[in-house]
C-alpha cells in the first residue's frame, strides 16, 4: 500500500499522461519492494531519513512506514 502528499498528488496530476504513467508503474514496484536498495538517502528538517529513487528523469521521495506497511511518498519530480 502507498499513501501520497499533498505535494506528491499535485506533481502526478499536474505531469502529461505518459509521465504519470511512469510514474504509477515505479510508484506500483516500490510499493512491492519497500526494501529496494535507495539512489541516496536525505534527512527531513524533523530528522526522518528519506529514500530517494531516481528512474530517468523521474525522482521519487520516500519513506516507508513499517508499522502500517505503507510507502509514503514525500514528493514526484519529474526532472
Amino acid at each position: 500500500m502507498s499513501a501520497l502528499s499533498g505535494v506528491a498528488v499535485r506533481a502526478l496530476l499536474g505531469a502529461p499522461k505518459s509521465l504519470r504513467r511512469r510514474a504509477e508503474q515505479f510508484i506500483d514496484e516500490l510499493t512491492s519492494d519497500p526494501f529496494r536498495e535507495a539512489d541516496f538517502t536525505e534527512l527531513s528538517p524533523s530528522g526522518r531519513t528519506f529514500s530517494v529513487y531516481v528512474q530517468g528523469d523521474l525522482v521519487l521521495t520516500l519513506w516507508v512506514d513499517h508499522a502500517e506497511k505503507e510507502v509514503r511518498l514525500v514528493n514526484v519530480e519529474f526532472v
